[in-house]
């Protein structure tokens, strides 16, 4: 009989080497997109809204693209300044804002009063719930803060499509990054051997 003893790294632990070593073979090991999914939720959501569409578009840690046309009729595509931004507030207020919710006292406290508020509102994550609903109205938002006469319903719905698919293609460059390694390891105690090799 052989008795062999190794030493368990955690990832801070590893050397440069072996970390690089473990991180391309954590690297190839990704094939999906962890929030896949909740991004297209948010853009179908978004497309239920505005009667537009986006096709053929692609998204990477590199790159995206993307095809856009408004369905609008000329006449509403062509609104800009504080036309538009009446017109976005008189169709799509409720789609962009909902009631904030307030709350008292603290959770514990006898007085606890909790709900929506009947006068305030706010933009956060409308749509669905998820972060990426704030990405498709931040146009929107900002445009609300200063309504450009130059910038029409078209440019805006695009502008919205693109701040999408960049945020989109953010996470996924994050999300095969170093950093993003080192969280994956420290968030599930990954432990290594000398050379990088998983435990």
């Amino acid at each position: 009989m052989r008795e062999e003893t190794i030493k368990i790294y955690t990832i801070n632990e590893l050397s440069e080497t072996a970390r690089q070593t473990a991180y391309e073979k954590w690297l190839s090991g990704q094939d999906y997109f962890f929030w896949g999914d909740e991004n297209k939720n948010s853009l179908d959501a978004f497309l239920e809204i505005f009667d537009i569409t986006v096709s053929d578009w692609k998204v990477s840690s590199c790159y995206y693209d993307f095809n856009f046309s408004s369905n609008y009729d000329d006449d509403i595509n062509s609104l800009s300044g504080i036309r538009l931004m009446k017109w976005l507030w008189n169709n799509h207020k409720t789609d962009i804002y909902k009631p904030k919710y307030l709350s008292k006292n603290g959770v514990g406290s006898k007085n606890y009063i909790s709900g929506h508020s009947k006068i305030q509102i706010e933009s956060s994550c409308p749509m669905t719930g998820y972060c990426m609903d704030n990405s498709l109205f931040y146009p929107i938002l900002q445009f609300f803060n200063k309504p450009e006469k130059h910038i029409t319903l078209e440019d805006l719905l695009r502008d919205c499509i693109d701040s999408f698919f960049a945020d989109y293609q953010k996470d996924m460059e994050y999300s095969e990054s170093m950093e993003a390694f080192k969280e994956d390891c420290e968030g599930n105690e990954i432990e290594f051997t000398e050379d990088g090799s998983r435990y």
